[in-house]
Order: structure tokens, then sequence, then C-alpha cells
């Protein structure tokens, strides 16, 4: 089973950059990193093929939208480095299972 607390640390490692590339605003890094701790504090399971780059992406993906400052999801994967289909499969499986509200 994957370490959630090494893993989610590695992926908000990744949301600098990810943003960089997408030229978010700070707030968006901001909301990133604060998606990713909530999916640590609630044990998000994690799949064992899963990738910190995806769920960086997926957190970056869902505070481009929040921040009112949306980009695609394949501009996001691409920043990310990984595939389309993982960010648009994670993104839903964190926003149902966080309360998106309170990081508005």
């Amino acid at each position: 089973m994957v370490d959630t607390n090494l893993f989610m640390e590695d992926a908000k490692s990744l949301v600098p950059k990810i943003c960089s590339v997408l030229k978010l605003p700070d707030d968006a890094v901001e909301r990133s990193v604060i998606i990713l701790e909530k999916c640590k504090s609630i044990d998000l399971k994690i799949g064992n093929r899963s990738k910190p780059e995806g769920y960086a992406g997926a957190a970056v993906y869902l505070s481009s939208i929040l921040s009112c400052d949306p980009r695609t999801q394949a501009e996001t994967a691409k920043a990310a480095g990984v595939s389309n289909t993982l960010v648009a499969r994670l993104y839903p499986l964190i926003s149902e299972q966080l309360d998106l509200e309170m990081i508005l």
C-alpha cells in the first residue's frame, strides 16, 4: 500500500512548477496545496499505480477552476507530465471526497 503522507508531500512539491507552466496566479498554487493537504487529512485512498504527478495535476486543474482562471484537462495534464485520462479520472475522485466550499 502507498504511504499517503509521503505521496501527498511528493504531489505538493510538484504544484509550483505545474502552476508556473500554466501561468496560474499564486492563489492557484495555494489552493492546490490546500486540496492536497485535505486529501492527506481524509486519507484519500491512492491506487498502487497512481502517480503523485496525477494528483498534483488534478489538484491544479480543480484550483484553476476555483480561481476563475480555468485551464483545460489537456493543458493541465501536459504541464504535469501525465495523460489527460489520468487527470480526468482523478479530479472527480478528489472533488467528490472533499468539501470544496471550504477551499473557496
